[in-house]
Formats: C-alpha cells, sequence, structure tokens
C-alpha cells in the first residue's frame, strides 16, 4: 500500500509541477499596470481590496453596476456574526449597526422547521440582518479610502490567458474594449464566475470550474412592509421545508425589523417547476399562507442563483485567485453566501500581499489561499453538504419527525456545527432510543454523523501543494460518498 502511495504521488508530482515549472512568470513585454485586478466589487472583492490596498500595493476594482449600486443583491440578507468579528478582530473593519442603516435588524435565534411552521428546532444565534447596498457601499468606500481605484460600469468580457498564466482582463466601458493587465488577477464576480470560466483545462489540476445543476439553487425573494401592527418573527430567521419545495430546497422568513419581512424561496435547478409554474407563484402558494399578500406592500423582488456543493477543490491558478460566490463558498445547507465571502475576500488579500513581496504569483505561491480556505470555511461547507443531501434523502416527513422527536437537541447542533466537538456516545444512545420505530432514519442519521466527523478531519489535511491534490480528492470523494 505504501509503495502504491509514493508511485502515485510521484507520477502526479511530476504532470503537475512538472508542468508548472514549464510555465513559470516570465519578463512580459506588456508590463502590468496594477497589482492586483479585482473583478466584482461585492464582499468578497471589496474586502480583498481593502487589505490589498491598505499593504501598500495598487489595486483596481472592476464592477459592471453604476457606483451607487456596488454592493446591491437580490438575497435573503442574513450575515453570521462570526465573520463580522473576524473582520473586526483581524482588520478593524466595525461591525454593521442598525443606528447606521447597514444592518436592519440583530438576529438572535435561527429556526429549521419541517412540513409547517409547528414542527421545528429552534437555537441561539449571533447574525444580522443587513442592508447589503447601505453595508456593501461603506465597505466600498473604506477600500476607495485606502487607495484603492473603483471603476464602475465596466463589464469584463474576456481574460487574458498567456504561457498558462493569467496576466489581466478586458473590459468594456462605454461602449470601448479595454484592457487591464495585473500580477494577480481575483474573481469576484458571483456564481457568473466570469474569469472562472475562462480558465483552460490545462490550468486547473483536473478541476472543473462548473456549477451541476443539481448541485445549484434558483432564489425568488420579495422584501415586503406589513401594513399595519409587527410581524411574529422578531430577531429571528426560519428556514421552512416544505411539501411543495424538493429538499434541500426550502422557503424562507426572515426578520427585516419590526414591521418588515425578508420571504423567499429556493428550488433546485435540476428539478422542474410543477405543472409550468414560476418561482413566484410557487412563492405564494407556500408563503401567503403565512404572510398574507394583502397584509403588505412589496418593496423589492427578485432572485439569482447559488451554489449547494462544497467549494471548489482548488481556488487558485497561475495568476488568479477565485473569492466569494464565484468559488462556491455559500453553505450548502442554508446557501448563506455573504459571510463566506467577507471572509474568502481577507485570505486572498493575505495571499495576495505575501505573493507581491515575494514577486511570484504562480499558483504554487498562491496555494496558501487554498490551505485556508479548505481549513475554514470549505471543511465545515462539507459537513454542511451531507446535511443538506441527508435532508434531501429523508424527504420532509421524515425530517418532520427528526425534528418533532428531539433526536438531535440545540445543544447537539452547536456542538456538532459551531464547536465542531466529535459526535459522542451517548449522543448515538439517545438516537437510538428516540427513532423508534423508524430504524431505518436512525441508521441512516448515525451514518450521517460519522461522515460529518470524518469529513472535517479530511479537510483539515488539504495538501501543502499541488502534487498531493488527486490523491487528495479520491480520500475526500470517498469520505464524502459523493465525486466531485
Amino acid at each position: 500500500m505504501i509503495n502504491l502511495y509514493l508511485m502515485v504521488k510521484s507520477y502526479v508530482s511530476h504532470s503537475l509541477i512538472g508542468d508548472y515549472k514549464k510555465h513559470t512568470l516570465r519578463d512580459s513585454s506588456v508590463e502590468p499596470q496594477y497589482d492586483v485586478v479585482i473583478v466584482g466589487g461585492g464582499p468578497a472583492g471589496v474586502i480583498a481590496a481593502i487589505g490589498i490596498a491598505r499593504a501598500g500595493f495598487q489595486c483596481l476594482i472592476l464592477d459592471k453596476k453604476p457606483r451607487d449600486k456596488i454592493g446591491e443583491k437580490n438575497c435573503g440578507d442574513a450575515l453570521d456574526g462570526k465573520h463580522t468579528n473576524i473582520l473586526l478582530e483581524e482588520m478593524g473593519i466595525s461591525l454593521p449597526t442598525v443606528d447606521s442603516g447597514e444592518a436592519r435588524s440583530l438576529i438572535e435565534t435561527i429556526t429549521i422547521a419541517s412540513g409547517s411552521l409547528t414542527t421545528k428546532l429552534s437555537a441561539y444565534a449571533t447574525a444580522y440582518q443587513v442592508d447589503r447596498l447601505v453595508y456593501g457601499q461603506r465597505l466600498l468606500q473604506e477600500a476607495e479610502e485606502a487607495g484603492a481605484i473603483i471603476q464602475p460600469e465596466a463589464a469584463v468580457r474576456g481574460v487574458i490567458i498567456e504561457e498558462d498564466q493569467v496576466r489581466g482582463v478586458t473590459y468594456y466601458q462605454n461602449q470601448e474594449l479595454h484592457e487591464v493587465r495585473a500580477h494577480i488577477t481575483i474573481d469576484a464576480s458571483g456564481f457568473i464566475g466570469v474569469v472562472r470560466k475562462e480558465i483552460p483545462a490545462s490550468m486547473r489540476f483536473g478541476v472543473d470550474f462548473v456549477f451541476p445543476k443539481k448541485y445549484s439553487v434558483g432564489t425568488y425573494r420579495e422584501i415586503v412592509e406589513l401594513k399595519q401592527g409587527e410581524h411574529n418573527f422578531q430577531n429571528e430567521i426560519v428556514l421552512l421545508y416544505h411539501h411543495d419545495i424538493p429538499p434541500p430546497g426550502y422557503a424562507w422568513i426572515f426578520t427585516e425589523g419590526k414591521n418588515k419581512l425578508n420571504i423567499g424561496i429556493t428550488w433546485d435547478k435540476s428539478i422542474p417547476y410543477p405543472n409550468g409554474k414560476s418561482m413566484k407563484q410557487i412563492y405564494h402558494d407556500i408563503l401567503d399562507t403565512y404572510i398574507p399578500p394583502e397584509s403588505y406592500d412589496v418593496i423589492y423582488a427578485g432572485g439569482g442563483n447559488i451554489s449547494g456543493m462544497p467549494n471548489f477543490d482548488t481556488l487558485v491558478v497561475n495568476g488568479a485567485m477565485i473569492v466569494g460566490d464565484a468559488g462556491g463558498l455559500p453553505d450548502p445547507t442554508t446557501y448563506e453566501g455573504h459571510g463566506p465571502a467577507l471572509e474568502s475576500g481577507r485570505l486572498a488579500a493575505d495571499t495576495a500581499i505575501d505573493a507581491l513581496k515575494k514577486g511570484k504569483f504562480d499558483a504554487i505561491q498562491l496555494w496558501s489561499y487554498n490551505k485556508k480556505i479548505q481549513s475554514y470555511p470549505g471543511g465545515m461547507h462539507a459537513q454542511s453538504f451531507l446535511v443538506s443531501q441527508f435532508i434531501q434523502e429523508m424527504g420532509v416527513d421524515d425530517f418532520s419527525y427528526l425534528l418533532g422527536k428531539s433526536l438531535l437537541t440545540e445543544e447537539d447542533l452547536i456542538n456538532i456545527f459551531q464547536n465542531k466537538a466529535p459526535v459522542t456516545l451517548g449522543m448515538k444512545i439517545r438516537i437510538f432510543l428516540r427513532s423508534f420505530p423508524k430504524w431505518g432514519l436512525m441508521f441512516r442519521l448515525r451514518k450521517v454523523l460519522d461522515a460529518i466527523e470524518k469529513i472535517d478531519v479530511t479537510y483539515q489535511n488539504y495538501p501543502d501543494d499541488p502534487s498531493d491534490l488527486e490523491i487528495w480528492r479520491k480520500e475526500r470523494n470517498r469520505v464524502l460518498g459523493y465525486d466531485f
């Protein structure tokens, strides 16, 4: 077994590292105009820009939106307080507040319901319902004050690749085509991944930079204001697994303040809508029961797409890094992508600064970004993916049974997903005793809990360089039970 491992490692090492030594950065006839160009001024891109510009490097943000709309996005607006606390501690970026208008509400409770709002499990949570535009504009201003250049209404249309090295992008502005070159390009363009999708196979270490339909969801949401009174979801966000939405899709009801709500649905993109309905019609079929449309006015409405799989196994190539939604970083169960995007931007900035100081910009130099991301949030999201697939396998009825019988408690969920504590023998015994007469559900739950333990260890052991990536991927797929 050891000899076989060494043979495979030797083959992969020569195949991958050998190719990259042949394509290391050489002097270009065209000098880069910037140290870093960032495609997209959302949370991942703007945090990366703040870090890089503060370190004294020349940084350009390209965004297709007008300057006063950068940061705006159709989503659930929930932001885990853990990520904002990291930004405060590591970068001195102040927390969003209700008084500033950056947060519409503070979150104290997250509720998971199945079948109806009466079968549920609630846990304490520290989070925010943010105004994406107001918060995003403040971060954009901080990037500008640090020295980053903001280029709005710039639609990126191409990627400059020379000798297996990303060297910048082309973009349209005022109907004119422009070219910008940089030592490092960061793709922060969201689900569409305008840089990522142009990376040729020869540069991707065997990783397919595509979100399959079966691991992608569409969303539709409305922010509504009640005509009279206050709603019943103060300081709470609710995920409702409903019979009319195939799991792991769900409906959501999130507070946006005393008399406002953010309500919406997610839908597996590989499953056709029933009877030719639109997402908006399905949304009303489900949520009108709880919040009648005649009781509110719609303030905002819209939708989008989100990945629902573990992030890509590499987020770096020669000369480029992928951050936020472009890298598949939303949580595969809750689909929350704002917090992971902020963290990925911070880690990408750290990696870029180190590379710029050393004057090396190939994938091997940038690999430390992979290592950090896979440790957190990558490992946690692989665990979350297992949970989402378990919910899909169970269906709404069995999930309702699980919540109703309290097979898992609030303390269990906190220990597993927040504290990353091991699944104890006592927990397994309790699950066994409470699961009568659905023994099959009990065995499936025990299996996924065991896999959750193992997959986190696997992600903590992500390889230090590309030579062991293929071996790691095979082991990860074995533990995960899915082939990516």
